[in-house]
């Protein structure tokens, strides 16, 4: 069974892993895949755009996620 600890830390590490891995890469290849679909780099450009913050968020959810997670009894 996951403690409390491994769990808080669990999730402070999957957020920073989504915020400086996930989301320049993930934001990065489907915004290419659009813009080779689309023969348009501004598109591909604005869905980088658009996906970037939306995945840091997420990354950053997580991290208040686990810092902020109350022990339960």
């Amino acid at each position: 069974m996951i403690s409390e600890k491994e769990n808080k830390r669990e999730y402070i590490l999957w957020g920073l892993a989504t915020m400086f891995i996930f989301a320049p890469l993930g934001s990065c290849v489907i915004g290419i895949i659009f813009g080779v679909i689309y023969h348009d780099g501004f598109t591909a450009g604005g869905i980088m755009v658009i996906l970037f913050p939306i995945i840091f968020l997420i990354g950053l959810y997580l991290i208040v996620q686990g810092i902020f997670k109350k022990k339960t009894a």
